[in-house]
C-alpha cells in the first residue's frame, strides 16, 4: 500500500521513510514540493473526474522526466513531492526547471494548457523531515505569490 491508488505514484508515507532514511545516512538531496496552479479551477470547471484525470497525466509526466532513483509522491490533493538524491543543488535546481518548462507546453486531454509551482529545498546538516518539508514548502508559497510557474529555492 506504498501506491497512491489515483496516480499511481508513493504516498507521503513511503516518502517520508526514505527522506529519513536520506537524513540518517547524510546523504545530499533535494526536496521539492510541487502544487498544479489553479486545480480547484480546473475541478469546477471541468468536473473532478476531469480533475483526476488531470492528476493521472500529471503524475505520468512527471514520471516520464525523472530518473529510476528519485521519490516522487502524492503528498494530497493536487500537491506532490519530489526527493532528489545523488545531486548537486546545481543540477537539481536545471532539472526541476526542465520539468516546469515540460508541464508549461504539454497540452492535457481535456483540459489544454496548465502550469504548476515548485518549492524547492537542499537538505542541511541541521535538517530533519519537518524542517526541511517546511523549507520547501514556504518556497512553494513564495511560488505562488511570485504569480505561479516558478520554481523557488529557499536557503536556510
Amino acid at each position: 500500500m506504498k501506491k497512491d491508488t489515483l496516480t499511481g505514484v508513493y504516498k507521503k508515507y513511503f516518502f517520508n521513510k526514505q527522506l529519513q532514511k536520506v537524513i540518517l545516512e547524510k546523504e545530499d538531496a533535494v526536496v521539492v514540493v510541487i502544487d498544479i496552479d489553479n486545480f480547484k479551477m480546473i475541478n469546477d470547471t471541468y468536473g473532478h473526474q476531469t480533475g483526476d484525470t488531470v492528476l493521472k497525466e500529471f503524475s505520468g509526466l512527471i514520471q516520464q522526466n525523472i530518473r529510476k532513483e528519485d521519490i516522487f509522491a502524492r503528498w494530497g490533493g493536487e500537491e506532490f513531492l519530489l526527493l532528489l538524491q545523488h545531486t548537486t543543488l546545481e543540477n537539481a535546481i536545471k532539472k526541476i526547471e526542465r520539468l516546469r518548462r515540460t508541464l508549461e507546453r504539454h497540452t492535457f486531454s481535456d483540459i489544454g494548457k496548465m502550469t504548476a509551482s515548485f518549492g524547492v529545498a537542499w537538505k542541511e546538516e541541521s535538517d530533519d523531515l519537518h524542517s526541511l518539508l517546511q523549507r520547501a514548502d514556504k518556497a512553494l508559497y513564495e511560488a505562488k505569490k511570485l504569480g505561479k510557474n516558478k520554481v523557488i529555492f529557499k536557503k536556510v
